[in-house]
């Protein structure tokens, strides 16, 4: 099965997010208080925004290629 090239994922608590994430093994290097990226197994995989929580329902996209 292909795995993501590049994930970005907007968050509402980056501090959060970051210490969940962190323990499937992921690491972060920060770029500012909204933005951080994600590292795994020494790849950068994607990156973590802090943003403004969305209403739900909307449909889900996945895009192979």
């Amino acid at each position: 099965m292909p795995s993501p090239l590049y994930l970005e994922l907007t968050v509402e608590d980056l501090i959060r997010a970051k210490a969940f994430y962190g323990a499937f093994g992921w690491e972060f290097v920060d770029y500012g208080p909204a933005y951080a990226s994600i590292r795994y197994r020494g790849e950068e995989l994607g990156g973590l925004a802090q943003g403004v929580p969305r209403p739900t329902g909307g449909p889900l996209v996945v895009l192979f290629s």
